[in-house]
């Protein structure tokens, strides 16, 4: 029992704006990003200053200032060194340097890499989504599958005898569905096309043998990437994790946020805030919300406030 359902012209929840916003900024290239950020810590940057938040980028001739008791520690991605600002300190920063600043070791291994690769990547873009209120499509799920013939797989919902599963695009739209009795389905030849490096949301919805909805419903989030691209995210999640096992501060995980945020598989992102060595880091809330608060009203409303 299974219908293909054409996308609509009209937007599902009728929403004004994306639920995945792309904010883009004309900005001049970032040259590194706060690893680090304690107390009052604020960036001058075009005569205009603010707050620096954790994981927040900087630009060449930005300045940082601490105030007492405060502590930054900036990561330049042309060679991964850092750069640590103290209390009532500023500095100046440089595509090469930090000057005014404590030059630190230069990350190495895997955490190198992928400072390396946020140099390198597109400025200005932020794709956001939640984390913990949304699900995986399987407890092993990567975030992400293959672009070439996805096949959507998930875990069975209490006292379903069928189910609809939903794709929606970055405009709410509804452009994939079906009605199955089974616990997958084969993303058609002859549906829209997909895109690299975006978060498709994704609704699983079941039905018992009256045909009448049960009570349980799934969201979550999915990101399509090439088979190249996927392998290459595979061995960097897995080298980050077994570097930030041993590693002395948080610095490989929120490099793997970085990573995750830099392929568009957002939901594991978001995941990895909720770590517990991250729970206690400072700033580590407010660039959560961030990414929480840069969605469109229907997402964040699938949010619970406990979680922000």
């Amino acid at each position: 029992m299974r219908h293909n359902l054409q996308s609509s012209s009209k937007p599902l929840f009728l929403l004004g704006l994306s639920l995945f916003t792309v904010v883009q900024v004309a900005h001049a290239a970032p040259v590194g990003m706060a690893a680090q950020v304690k107390g009052n810590v604020q960036v001058e940057s075009g005569g205009k200053k603010a707050p620096l938040k954790l994981l927040g980028r900087v630009e060449s001739g930005d300045v940082v200032r601490c105030s007492s008791g405060a502590q930054a520690i900036i990561i330049l991605f042309g060679g991964g060194t850092r750069y640590k600002i103290g209390a009532n300190q500023s500095a100046t920063i440089g595509a090469g340097a930090v000057v005014g600043a404590t030059k630190m070791a230069a990350m190495s291994g895997p955490s190198a890499a992928v400072v390396q690769k946020l140099g390198n990547a597109r400025v200005g873009a932020v794709m956001a989504r939640p984390a913990t209120s949304f699900e995986r499509l399987t407890p092993t799920f990567s975030g992400w599958m293959p672009l070439e013939k996805p096949k959507f797989e998930w875990l069975p919902l209490n006292s379903a005898a069928t189910y609809t599963f939903t794709l929606f695009d970055a405009y709410d739209n509804v452009i994939w569905s079906v009605r199955t009795d089974k616990l997958s389905a084969d993303y058609p030849d002859d549906a829209p096309e997909l895109r690299e490096h975006r978060p498709y949301l994704w609704r699983l919805s079941g039905f018992g043998n009256s045909s009448k909805p049960v009570q349980e419903s799934r969201f979550g989030l999915v990101t399509f990437l090439s088979a190249a691209d996927g392998t290459a995210l595979t061995k960097t999640v897995a080298d980050l994790e077994a570097e930030a096992e041993n590693a002395d501060d948080n610095t490989p995980l929120l490099l793997l946020i970085e990573a995750y945020r830099d392929t568009g598989v957002l939901g594991r992102a978001l995941e990895v805030f909720d770590a517990q060595k991250l729970r206690d880091e400072e700033g580590i809330a407010d660039a959560k919300n961030d990414i929480i608060n840069s969605l469109s009203p229907f997402a964040r409303a699938l949010v619970p406030a406990q979680q922000r």
